[in-house]
């Protein structure tokens, strides 16, 4: 899969596998982010966040999970975002 900020021509994190993890990404934090995830090398998008507003000193973690051809209450994919703030935790499903 690869993900996206929306708008933006390139990937943030390309051709990850299932169960994978990618190295740090360093990027300019904007209000109203919003990310998509695509199948590798094609541009259907599979699934969009929700709006995020993201900080300067964060750490936050980008992820994918569900079924790519799934359809229903729990067949579907989702991407969320996991924040970690200085030594707190916050989850935002979205």
């Amino acid at each position: 899969m690869d993900f996206y900020l929306q708008g933006e021509s390139t990937p943030i994190a390309s051709n990850v596998a299932y169960k994978t993890a990618v190295d740090f990404v360093s990027k300019k934090l904007t209000k109203d982010m919003v990310f998509e995830v695509k199948k590798a090398g094609q541009n259907t998008v599979l699934a969009t966040s929700d709006k995020y507003n993201l900080w300067d000193r964060r750490v936050y973690t980008i992820w994918s999970g569900g079924y790519q051809a799934g359809t229903g209450d729990k067949n579907f994919l989702f991407l969320q975002c996991y924040i970690i703030e200085l030594s707190k935790k916050k989850k935002y499903y979205h």
